[in-house]
């Protein structure tokens, strides 16, 4: 019996899956980073959008990856949760994940 990892798998061969795939999981931790960081806050959507000028649907459709925004938006979001946007070598993402997770400390 085939899985939904087979299928995925098998799609994942094609380049042009394998890239919109990555792009939308991308956004979707994003999204849920920025869920995961209102909610530290003991924010709402309501509470976080009055802060950033949004509404609190846009801030739902950022937090579902629902809405494609920009980068202003997101530096918007970023400051009003007191976090910084910043990039990283794709390489190393996964070391500073498990890094974060044991608790290490980020200096600016």
């Amino acid at each position: 019996m085939r899985t939904f990892r087979d299928d995925l798998t098998e799609m994942l061969r094609n380049p042009a899956f394998k890239k919109h795939y990555k792009e939308e999981k991308e956004r979707l931790f994003l999204g849920y980073q920025i869920r995961q960081a209102r909610r530290r806050r003991k924010l709402s959507q309501k509470d976080l959008a009055k802060m950033t000028g949004l509404t609190a649907r846009q801030i739902s459709q950022l937090e579902t990856a629902e809405e494609a925004f920009g980068l202003a938006t997101l530096l918007q979001v970023a400051s009003a949760l007191e976090l910084a946007l910043m990039l990283v070598p794709q390489n190393r993402v996964a070391y500073l994940n498990r890094s974060l997770k044991a608790g290490a400390v980020a200096i600016a």
